[in-house]
């Protein structure tokens, strides 16, 4: 997986994506998966992958508007498209989930929605996950398709994206645990792939 390539896909299709309608009931299912992450007003979240935008008015309505968002991507094309829903209060960088340009302890919640199998070096970015949450944050994973869907999605598309894998569950358990998550929940089936986990506080006690 060459994250340059990859970079370039993503720039050239940015504003494609960025016209492609609202579908009022992949609205409610991701609605559903952000209140599992129990967000709440007051909170700092992060949106890793957030490519145009495409989360930014769902967590305003878990948060009721008041929480400190901050969405980032790795694609300068698709942070431009996310600018242009963002209110004042939205911060949009262009960043690597890999090597984040946070502090430690930075964020309550991160939502990588979409993200996953775009990622090279999947330890590494759970590791800084891991690493910029306050002990008891809460990392939520998902998509609107199951690994296999996914992943078989990709291998038709081709091109750039051919070998861009999602974890199959036993996997991303095992990933989780290494980086030093808790697994909340985990569920893969057909439409959708939804694993919340915790930052482990006793973990922070033993550095």
């Amino acid at each position: 997986m060459d994250d340059l390539e990859s970079q370039r896909y993503f720039n050239q299709i940015a504003a494609e994506w960025a016209q492609r309608p609202i579908e009022p009931e992949n609205d409610r299912r991701l609605l559903e998966c952000l209140r599992r992450m129990q967000l709440d007003s007051g909170q700092r979240i992060l949106d890793v992958g957030c490519g145009t935008g495409r989360l930014f008015h769902l967590i305003e309505s878990c948060t009721n508007g008041q929480s400190h968002l901050l969405g980032m991507d790795y694609a300068f094309e698709m942070t431009r498209q996310a600018s242009l829903k963002s209110n004042n209060s939205m911060q949009i960088i262009c960043g690597d989930a890999q090597w984040m340009p946070f502090q430690e302890k930075t964020f309550d919640s991160i939502i990588a929605f979409g993200l996953f199998p775009h990622i090279a070096r999947k330890e590494q970015a759970l590791v800084e996950f891991y690493r910029i949450l306050k002990p008891g944050g809460r990392l939520g994973v998902f998509h609107l398709k199951g690994s296999k869907e996914l992943n078989q999605l990709h291998r038709n598309l081709g091109g750039v994206v051919h070998d861009h894998r999602l974890p199959a569950p036993h996997q991303m358990h095992q990933l989780l645990k290494e980086a030093g998550f808790e697994i909340e929940m985990g569920e893969d089936q057909s439409d959708r792939y939804f694993f919340i986990s915790v930052k482990r506080i006793s973990k922070d006690f033993l550095h």
